[in-house]
């Protein structure tokens, strides 16, 4: 198969994997803005902005690094393996040990324990984020997919279930730590290819990882602060009511965002690495992805903006209507906002040439 047909391939498996993973985050969010609070949802934003900041560092820019670089020994994987579960477990614990003065900080005593419970998704993540990455290197876009969607759908039931029995805010954060777990057990059994980490770990041998993770973790670092930082304050100046009310129309227009870039993106990436060294391919592999984004984009974006208050009636309900201009105002950040997405995998394929 040839790299357009591996490509196109790609972006059907990645498209159908999207929408099925954006169903059930719209349901979900539907059946829970019904069962729990504004101020629950504050709660989990002031979560999930904090995770974002770790991740980047848990990160540290090696899945991205894994995905550039073509030729990579055996021990080098398992290096850049335990690197990637050591610093993770090193987040986890160090979150954990100082969710007790975040959660002082914010006056919200139960932002200890949905902070303690968050950091494991760190770990389990680690866990199984490289055999994922080195799938997508590979465009084995149908088994990610896959898994993909079985994760998020027992996700989705757990955090259904709890909520419906009365679990409240943890339902949220249950949701996703299931859907990590499930998603690490499915890729080692479905994606390893009978892989095993050495117990080995030399940092000399990963150096050129390191150096080009480093440019990436200055690069989502400033991304993360830019759409995070406005929770982060707003949880403590305002509340979580009004950090609820504020972030789920931010969350619905990036959820839309989060559905369509990535399925050119996530197989852009990888195609655009292989195509490194040939200027006249990866120039028309950029442009393509830039149509398509913008394409798609455009339209939806338009129309959420002029039917804000039927979709905040039909997705959220009655108690909702105050985030009927928020949402306008999101879905035309979002429409700027998303069309230069394909931007950061263009930088990321010539990061070793610039």
């Amino acid at each position: 198969m040839t790299l357009r047909k591996k490509a196109f391939s790609g972006v059907r498996w990645t498209a159908f994997s999207s929408l099925g993973r954006a169903v059930l985050q719209f349901a979900q969010i539907a059946i829970l803005a019904r069962l729990l609070t504004p101020a629950d949802f504050g709660l989990v934003a002031l979560v999930v902005a904090i995770m974002a900041f770790l991740q980047i560092f848990s990160d540290a820019g090696i899945n991205n690094a894994i995905i550039y670089y073509q030729d990579i020994a055996q021990e080098q994987r398992s290096s850049l393996y335990w690197l990637n579960v050591s610093v993770s477990v090193f987040l986890a614990l160090t979150l954990a040990a100082s969710s007790y003065w975040v959660a002082s900080w914010y006056q919200q005593p139960v932002l200890q324990y949905l902070l303690m419970l968050a950091a494991a998704t760190l770990v389990v993540g680690a866990l199984g984020q490289q055999i994922r990455v080195m799938a997508q290197k590979n465009l084995r876009f149908a088994d990610l997919a896959k898994v993909e969607l079985i994760a998020a759908l027992f996700g989705f039931l757990v955090a259904v279930s709890m909520a419906w029995m009365g679990a409240g805010v943890y339902s949220l954060i249950a949701g996703g730590l299931t859907t990590a777990a499930v998603g690490c057990l499915l890729v080692w059994l479905l994606l390893s290819e009978g892989w095993r980490p050495q117990a080995r770990f030399r940092l000399a041998e990963i150096r050129q990882f390191l150096k080009f993770g480093a440019y990436m973790v200055g690069n989502n670092l400033a991304n993360t602060f830019n759409s995070q930082v406005d929770v982060l304050l707003g949880g403590k100046l305002l509340g979580t009511q009004a950090v609820g009310i504020y972030s789920v129309p931010k969350e619905l227009n990036l959820r839309i965002a989060g559905l369509i870039n990535p399925i050119v993106t996530q197989v852009g990436l990888p195609v655009m690495a292989i195509a490194q060294n040939d200027e006249v391919l990866l120039k028309r592999v950029y442009l393509q992805t830039m149509r398509v984004t913008a394409s798609v984009n455009f339209p939806i974006y338009v129309a959420l903006g002029i039917f804000a208050p039927e979709i905040v009636s039909l997705l959220l309900g009655g108690k909702w209507e105050a985030t009927v201009p928020l949402l306008q105002i999101f879905a035309f950040w979002a429409l700027i906002r998303s069309t230069g997405n394909p931007v950061g995998s263009l930088l990321m394929a010539r990061a070793g040439q610039i």
